[in-house]
C-alpha cells in the first residue's frame, strides 16, 4: 500500500489502536528519493549540497569525474562568498560561490535537483573561479 491509499483508507470517525497506526505507517512502500535521477551526470546538472550549518544548498556540476562530481554552489544571499551572477528558469536568481564542492556520485544521485538552463553563466563562472584561485593561492 502507498502513501495516498494509505490515508484513503483510515476513516475519520473510527478509533484506533496506536499499534495499528504503527503498523499501517510501516507497510507504506518507500518511493525513492530520486525519481528522476539521470543514470549519468553531466555538466550543467544540480545537485542539492548542505552548507555551513547545514543549510541545503544547490550546486551546479562544472566536472565529472570517475567517482566524484565537482560542483559550484548557488547562493540567493549577496556576501562575500559571491562570484558571479545567476540566473536560471528553475533557481533563484542569485550568484556562484567563490567555492567548490567534491561530492560522491553516489551521494550525488539522491541530491539530484534538476539541472541548470543558462549555461553561459555558468562558463563565465567557471572561468571566475579559476582565476579566482589561481589569484588567491
Amino acid at each position: 500500500m502507498n502513501k495516498q491509499e494509505t490515508i484513503n483508507s483510515i476513516v475519520p470517525t473510527t478509533q484506533y489502536l496506536g499499534s495499528y497506526v504503527r503498523k499501517m505507517i510501516t507497510d507504506i512502500e518507500q518511493e525513492p528519493e530520486a525519481k528522476n535521477c539521470p543514470e549519468f551526470f553531466k555538466k550543467g546538472d544540480v545537485i542539492r549540497i548542505l552548507a555551513p550549518k547545514d543549510k541545503p544548498r544547490p550546486s551546479v556540476i562544472i566536472k565529472v569525474l570517475p567517482d566524484f562530481v565537482i560542483s559550484i554552489p548557488l547562493t540567493t544571499d549577496s556576501n562575500i562568498y559571491c562570484l558571479s551572477e545567476s540566473k536560471s528558469r528553475f533557481f533563484k536568481d542569485g550568484c556562484f560561490t567563490n567555492h567548490y564542492e567534491i561530492t560522491p556520485t553516489d551521494v550525488a544521485k539522491v541530491n539530484f535537483l534538476g539541472v541548470y538552463d543558462n549555461i553561459k553563466l555558468l562558463n563565465e563562472a567557471i572561468k571566475q573561479l579559476r582565476l579566482f584561485i589561481v589569484k588567491n593561492i
